[in-house]
């Protein structure tokens, strides 16, 4: 299943799932997840996106770095504080001045100074289940 917030749908002849690169997203019940969603729809709506696939993960979406016009999804998800830099398989000197400007700015899910990342946010959930 394609989310808005993780994966973008692409219309061809068919469609396929595309995971951004080297980004956590947020999950739609985490906070400030449905704000990323909409952030995401809006950036492609009615729009024709570039993707620059780099393989697949292990549930076979795309890993892709996806592009409107000149504006990269990653670095505006970043910038508007609605992801997370995937520090564990990137050193993007980039996208990590992205995370920290917003960061330091108190943008988006850094306004919240307990700021939960999404790995443990999901680990969190199914402890409760």
């Amino acid at each position: 299943m394609c989310t808005a917030s993780a994966q973008a749908s692409i219309r061809t002849s068919r469609q396929a799932c595309l995971r951004c690169l080297r980004l956590y997203l947020l999950p739609h019940d985490q906070p400030f997840g449905d704000v990323a969603t909409d952030f995401t729809r809006q950036f492609f709506r009615d729009q024709l996106l570039t993707a620059i696939v780099e393989g697949k993960d292990r549930y076979g979406r795309h890993l892709a770095w996806i592009k409107v016009g000149d504006k990269d999804l990653s670095e505006e998800l970043l910038r508007a504080g609605l992801a997370w830099h995937y520090k564990e398989y990137s050193d993007d000197a980039e996208l990590a001045a992205l995370e920290d400007a917003a960061r330091a700015g108190g943008v988006g899910l850094w306004a919240d100074e307990d700021a939960v990342a999404p790995r443990e946010w999901r680990n969190q959930a199914r402890e409760t289940e």
